[in-house]
């Protein structure tokens, strides 16, 4: 599986990394904004994207633990069904509206039955959902 590596990230990352101005109001500038809040140093994320490596569909396809693939419907990437597809057991859901960047938990990512590692002991609440719920 392989798609483009964070042309935007890359973009914005070299931008962050050599004190260049960005542009007010657009996308870089959120993204800017989002590294900026977090703390992240853009340096290392730039080496980060380096080390992203197309996945065989083969190894995919061996991953059976239930799976969410969630993706904003205004991201570059659009590849989230293709990537479902290759799981043995996965759903994949677009958010309306908002980026993976921006992606809100909604209501429907707690309800998920994997989205939280499980605490031994405690009573589960959480029930399977379908895509007609989400």
């Amino acid at each position: 599986m392989s798609g483009p590596q964070g042309d935007a990230t890359r973009r914005v990352l070299a931008t962050l990394v050599d004190g260049l101005a960005v542009e007010p109001g657009s996308r870089d500038a959120l993204m800017a904004q989002w590294i900026s809040k977090v703390g992240a140093d853009p340096r290392a994320l730039l080496h980060v994207l380096d080390s992203l490596v197309p996945t065989r569909e083969d190894a995919l396809r061996q991953i059976t633990i239930p799976t969410l693939v969630a993706i904003g419907d205004r991201d570059e990437r659009s590849d989230a069904d293709e990537l479902a597809a290759l799981l043995c057991d996965a759903n994949s859901y677009a958010c309306a509206g908002v980026t993976i960047m921006r992606l809100p938990r909604r209501n429907w990512l707690r309800r998920w039955p994997h989205s939280s590692p499980k605490v031994e002991g405690a009573p589960s609440t959480r029930a399977p959902i379908s895509n007609d719920r989400i």
